[in-house]
């Protein structure tokens, strides 16, 4: 799905039934791969704050969320999403 919606850098991601983050954990890779190498830090930036939205009505996902992007190298995103979440009271 990721590949046929081939996401670009400075584009919005979201996902609204994020569940264990698998959709937005691809979109990450996807997106880092066509970066290259040496991705300037201001992109990077876009990519941590800007890029990945994800809403789940479960809160027990939410763990298993984070521990799947953490496994699959995205830690951009994983510190983003527990900013939220603790903005929320989860």
């Amino acid at each position: 799905m990721v590949h046929v919606l081939d996401p670009q850098a400075g584009e919005t991601v979201y996902d609204p039934c994020c569940g264990t983050g698998g959709f937005l954990a691809v979109a990450f890779e996807h997106i880092s791969r066509n970066l290259g190498s040496a991705p300037a830090a201001t992109m990077l930036d876009v990519l941590k704050y800007d890029t990945f939205f994800g809403r789940e009505k479960e809160n027990l996902v939410f763990p298993i969320a984070l521990a799947n992007l953490i496994l699959q190298g995205c830690e951009l995103i994983m510190e983003r999403l527990t900013q939220i979440a603790i903005f929320l009271g989860r």
